[in-house]
């Protein structure tokens, strides 16, 4: 299958089958599990923004229903059906700022996105309306996790050379972060990888400053739709 156009997503595959991808021309692309077209959409030029910054590269999440949420560097969140021969926009969001990084699912009706505008949002999954926002910090390609709880981490760019882990509660409220959390810590350089929680509630992530960090968070992966980037890969 030729996309005709550079390939920055990471692909998603659905239940029944079907690879989704994103491409640099902002076409989100669906694909028959033979590896024939099933259907593309393009997503919305924005005024003032050039087509050029309309690519997709945050990798989608799917729900159990065959929905498709990913962002673009419009600014834009966007919810994509599958109605089999189409998709079809549900809802879209704008941030103000690139979504790189890959959308999270979590436990009550709810979508996370991080954009470049320095906020975590978490969005209803049935209207796209935000339940709250909440500063973090430029994040780049970094997807966020969601534990059991329904708590959220994500590694945000706090100025000044520093990163900090951050702990948000489900609802928008920060438990913790790495500044504050005993030991304060501090990650050297900024985290590109998404993170990762295992069945002994312990989180890893890397860093550009050539580390693989290990916090314990004393809870496990969440059982949502898309807890965290590849689902449970």
């Amino acid at each position: 299958y030729f996309a005709e156009q550079s390939i920055s997503s990471s692909a998603a595959i659905g239940q029944d089958g079907t690879i989704y991808f994103g491409d640099d021309n902002g076409t989100l692309h669906a694909l028959n599990p033979d590896g024939t077209a099933k259907w593309t959409y393009e997503v919305n030029a924005v005024p003032g923004v050039p087509d050029a910054n309309r690519s997709i590269e945050s990798s989608p999440a799917l729900d159990l229903y065959g929905n498709i949420y990913f962002g673009s560097a419009n600014g834009y969140c966007y919810k994509i059906m599958d109605n089999g021969t189409t998709g079809i926009q549900d809802w879209n969001v704008s941030t103000g700022d690139r979504v790189d990084s890959s959308p999270v699912i979590g436990l009550s009706n709810d979508v996370f996105f991080m954009s470049r505008d320095g906020y975590l949002r978490s969005l209803d999954i049935d209207f796209g309306m935000e339940n709250w926002v909440t500063p973090i910090g430029d994040v780049f390609y970094s997807s966020p996790v969601v534990d059991e709880n329904g708590s959220v981490y994500v590694v945000g760019y706090a100025g000044g050379g520093e990163n900090h882990l951050f702990a948000i509660e489900a609802n928008g409220t920060m438990d913790w972060n790495t500044s504050m959390n005993p030991p304060p810590f501090v990650i050297g350089n900024i985290v590109d990888g998404s993170l990762a929680i295992d069945n002994n509630g312990t989180l890893y992530f890397g860093s550009f400053d050539k580390k693989l960090y290990s916090v314990k968070v004393g809870r496990n992966l969440a059982d949502s739709d898309w807890p965290k980037f590849r689902r449970d890969l």
